[in-house]
């Protein structure tokens, strides 16, 4: 769970940066006008207006400013921060307190520290980021690894799979397929309990392997139960026996979405993308993800209709193994590395290939 929290509060503090260095070079006097509101604390309207343990963004730097026509407030403790949004304000010090208190040595949060300080100076160098820059190295090559992660992840139908679930149980029977939809859901929670602690424990390619031996193996067994039902004669007689195959196979197959193909995507985009063009990246990965899973859903029933439920597990097989054998050599370990060390490797990748 605190692995999901870190890579949100990094993919937000990321953006909450950008938009404030897009703020100051469109608004440079806002910070001016903001003081102006409340500039000492014995100030009646600053008394009614703020609380004892709040002040204005704005005052928390000069470096920060707003747009002026904001008067938001937020707690003044540093720890209620992030410590790279805190570096960003120009609050080294801050930022290295806060560091201290969350790594295990002292060496270790200095480290830590210069590298976002690097990083701060280096995006504050930089102008505001364009789409085209998000085709270019050293960009281009985590935005194609995020993105194929989200397609592949559609395609494995876990959508369809999961919408079309009662369809896919009806063949044991209706109590069957009432009392099934409810381990479903159990299923799929404890699955994504026990995916969040291999998040927080495994390497992520790692997760992707372990993932699609488990979706492979449920999707083959759904694929073959569904043409034996097909094939009719001793081969049907044999399918309506074993009509629990295809519960235990759909159950198998939640449990090992949630262990790679479920979380790893979204973990990429907060780990693995550039620090610089997150932001966008996010925005153009997620609406392909939501692009894919469209796409899969309305083709769910399609699919069934005109190449029988087998083909359709089986092309979902297929899709699954190529997505695993053509990403997982290309995508970048991001276990335990800072957002540092990942754009100083991708900024060493590009040199290389430049040279």
């Amino acid at each position: 769970m605190m692995s999901y929290i870190n890579i949100l509060l990094t993919v937000a503090e990321d953006c909450l940066v950008g938009a404030v260095r897009v703020s100051r070079s469109r608004h440079p006097q806002s910070h001016t006008q903001l003081s102006t509101l409340c500039p000492q604390r014995q100030h009646a309207h600053y008394s009614r207006r703020c609380p004892r343990d709040t002040v204005p963004r704005a005052r928390l730097d000069s470096r920060l400013p707003l747009r002026s026509s904001s008067t938001q407030l937020i707690p003044c403790h540093d720890r209620l921060l992030t410590h790279k949004l805190i570096a960003a304000a120009g609050r080294a010090e801050a930022s290295l307190k806060a560091l201290l208190q969350l790594r295990e040595s002292r060496e270790a949060a200095e480290k830590e520290q210069r590298e976002i300080d690097e990083s701060v100076n280096r995006r504050s160098a930089q102008e505001e980021v364009g789409v085209k820059e998000l085709l270019r190295a050293p960009n281009f090559w985590p935005l194609a690894v995020a993105m194929g992660l989200m397609v592949a992840q559609q395609t494995t139908g876990i959508t369809a799979v999961v919408f079309f679930a009662s369809t896919i149980l009806e063949v044991g029977g209706e109590a069957l397929a009432a009392k099934a939809s409810v381990l479903l859901g159990v299923i799929n929670l404890l699955g994504n309990v026990i995916g969040i602690y291999c998040i927080g424990t495994c390497k992520r390619r790692d997760c992707l392997l372990w993932s699609t031996y488990g979706l492979l193996t449920s999707l083959l067994v759904l694929a073959t139960f569904f043409w034996a039902r097909e094939a009719g004669g001793a081969a049907l007689e044999l399918a309506n026996s074993l009509y629990l195959v295809p519960v235990v196979a759909l159950l198998a197959y939640m449990v090992s979405f949630a262990l790679g193909w479920g979380p790893v995507p979204w973990v990429f985009l907060g780990e693995g993308m550039p620090s610089q063009v997150r932001g966008q990246a996010a925005a153009l990965v997620v609406s392909a993800n939501w692009t894919f899973a469209f796409v899969v859903t309305k083709t769910f029933r399609w699919s069934l209709d005109s190449l029988g439920s087998a083909n359709t597990f089986l092309s979902y097989a297929v899709m699954t193994a190529a997505a695993v054998l053509i990403l997982r050599p290309y995508m970048p370990e991001t276990f335990k590395k800072s957002t540092a060390e990942m754009d100083r490797l991708y900024l060493e990748e590009a040199a290389k290939k430049q040279q």
